[in-house]
């Protein structure tokens, strides 16, 4: 290597690259052994971090033996809200199921695109505003059917929930489409 070289290869390494060539070669040969020593430094703290880290998850499992995993707290979730809910059939014919509300009764068997139609309707939101005709501009046009169906549907009962219509005029809505 010649002076040149080791002079860019002193800069770049933040270190001065000014004097003889034998001297930029002991500054790099020293700035070489000094990173060597701190990470060797930091590969010995690391492996007294991980026997920390170790002895720590080890006292975090006996403390947290008691209590359910996320995945066994789901579930019972699940399945505690899983009797409410009422068998039907989808406008395609296969099976399906709803919460079991008049509104849900009103809105079994209908197309996702009715009940979306349904939605704009009652809401006041203007025909393709939720799925649009050139399947671009809707709110919905990007989800899948059951997605559209369930969210509109949804978006109905907030509105009853909220007292903004009452069932008898979702209903009514529901029943001229």
């Amino acid at each position: 290597m010649n002076k040149r070289q080791m002079q860019d290869r002193a800069s770049g390494m933040g270190i001065d690259a000014s004097g003889t060539k034998a001297e930029i070669e002991a500054r790099i040969a020293a700035a070489i052994a000094a990173q060597a020593a701190e990470q060797s430094e930091a590969a010995e703290a690391a492996t007294t971090d991980d026997a920390d880290y170790e002895a720590q998850m080890a006292a975090m499992e006996a403390d947290n033996e008691d209590e359910p995993t996320a995945a066994k707290r789901m579930t019972a979730t699940l399945n505690r809200y899983k009797g409410g809910y009422t068998a039907s059939l989808t406008a395609s014919g296969t099976k399906s199921q709803h919460t079991g509300d008049d509104l849900a009764f009103a809105l079994a068997g209908m197309e996702p695109a009715d009940v979306a139609t349904a939605a704009e309707r009652i809401l006041d939101l203007g025909i393709g505003f939720l799925i649009s005709d050139d399947g671009i501009s809707g709110r919905y046009d990007h989800l899948n059917n059951g997605q559209i169906r369930m969210n509109s549907g949804n978006r109905i009962r907030a509105a009853i929930k909220r007292q903004d219509i009452t069932i008898n005029d979702a209903m009514e809505a529901i029943a001229a489409i």
